[in-house]
């Protein structure tokens, strides 16, 4: 029974979150939940659904559609969601060869097209207006640049998931404290973070800085899980102790780096699984409890004649069977 306390309570737990669309990768990764207090978010795919839409676009000293034939080259080859979302909408256009691209890491893409270095980047200053506006309602504002220059603004969205909310308040309730992480202008972030009632939010953040965050929270005594989905989430993932990567339509990187997959991308799973992980502790505690408490029983009884062999058999398979079915109430666990 003293060896059947964590492997039963264990495997029942994995059973539980696979059969609700929770992919746990180990025992090791439970017992890692069960003492997170702070659970670190990214915001895009993650507290809001990922299918990012352009709701408009402005050129500056240029013809639309020749704004619109650079977006499309500089983007065409990103995987990223904001880079698949201008391509669909630019679609159709003129076609353009750019001659080189590379990725700004956090915060857009650089393209050499008809000799000219064209940037497109998420906007971290104001420009008033229009801009100033959409920044205010939680809408990213993309600014491309041709040899420096202005030439372009693109205001896009996403939607908070409906059940982001929930999934926060729970944590909240719970005693968690609640973090953004995001690569996002902080004034998106704070108009989205401080409507989902999260804690701390910290916007424009690249990807070593959402690591330094971890780490300030690590060094506050905090265990901190991550929670996100993309390539770039990937160092924060790693660094936590423990990680939680959106499965459905994550990033293989980060699914990969994770403890943890949602498969169904359903992030009110996230407080259920910390309580699961919690429960399963407990149910560990319990099961070494009863094994320790009936096998020195047994012993003591052996001690006195008042055991004899055939009883001792007898309750010490009473105390496995007891030790299992008390791990297997893990089983009916809703998540």
């Amino acid at each position: 029974s003293l060896a059947l306390a964590t492997p039963t309570a264990i495997a029942a737990a994995l059973g539980t979150s696979t059969k609700q669309g929770v992919l746990i990768k180990s025992g090791e990764a439970v017992e890692k939940l069960s003492r997170i207090n702070a659970v670190a978010f990214d915001k895009t795919g993650t507290l809001t659904e990922g299918r990012i839409s352009v709701e408009s676009v402005k050129a500056f000293g240029i013809e639309e559609d020749r704004l619109k034939a650079l977006l499309y080259a500089a983007e065409k080859y990103s995987e990223h969601p904001i880079a698949k979302a201008i391509t669909a909408y630019c679609e159709g256009v003129e076609q353009l060869k750019a001659e080189s691209t590379k990725s700004l890491v956090g915060t857009g893409v650089e393209a050499v097209i008809d000799g000219k270095v064209i940037r497109v980047e998420k906007w971290n200053s104001s420009l008033g207006g229009e801009a100033d506006e959409a920044l205010k309602e939680g809408k990213t504002v993309i600014g491309v640049t041709e040899d420096e220059k202005l030439v372009g603004l693109l205001t896009l969205s996403d939607t908070v998931r409906d059940e982001s909310k929930f999934a926060v308040k729970e944590l909240n309730d719970m005693g968690v404290m609640t973090v953004m992480l995001t690569g996002d202008n902080e004034t998106v972030a704070k108009t989205v973070g401080e409507s989902l009632g999260i804690n701390k939010i910290y916007g424009a953040l690249m990807p070593d800085q959402k690591l330094e965050k971890i780490e300030e929270l690590k060094k506050n005594r905090r265990k901190v899980v991550m929670v996100g989905d993309g390539v770039n989430d990937a160092p924060a993932l790693a660094l936590a102790d423990a990680s939680i990567a959106m499965g459905a339509f994550g990033a293989d990187l980060a699914v990969e780096t994770a403890d943890v997959a949602l498969m169904n991308n359903d992030i009110k799973k996230v407080p259920s699984l910390l309580k699961l992980a919690r429960r399963t502790l407990k149910k560990i505690k319990l099961n070494i409890a009863i094994a320790m408490c009936i096998n020195f029983a047994a012993v003591l009884l052996s001690l006195f004649g008042i055991l004899n062999p055939v009883w001792g058999a007898l309750i010490h398979n009473v105390s496995s069977v007891l030790v299992v079915t008390n791990s297997a109430l893990l089983l009916k666990h809703n998540m």
